[in-house]
């Protein structure tokens, strides 16, 4: 339970609780499309999920290198972004 909803540390504390509970449920990486103004709360919350260890990206997408898979065609139900 956060102390006070408007000290900056909370906001830390709370981002340091999440990805420490993302990480041991085995979430490693989260998309987020906020942009955070510097200095406010959104921005301390997301510093802190980063310093926890969380990548707030999502991961290249992966590719296989292989003689046959350079001409292989998209499958229709594969969301490409």
């Amino acid at each position: 339970v956060c102390s006070s909803t408007v000290d900056m540390t909370a906001y830390q504390s709370l981002a340091l609780v999440f990805s420490q509970r993302c990480l041991e449920s085995g979430i490693t990486e989260v998309y987020c499309n906020m942009e955070a103004k510097p200095g406010s709360k959104v921005a301390s919350f997301l510093s802190g999920v980063e310093q926890g260890g969380l990548v707030l990206s999502e991961p290249a997408r992966f590719r296989p290198q292989g003689p046959r898979s350079l001409h292989k065609p998209e499958k229709p139900w594969e969301v490409i972004e």
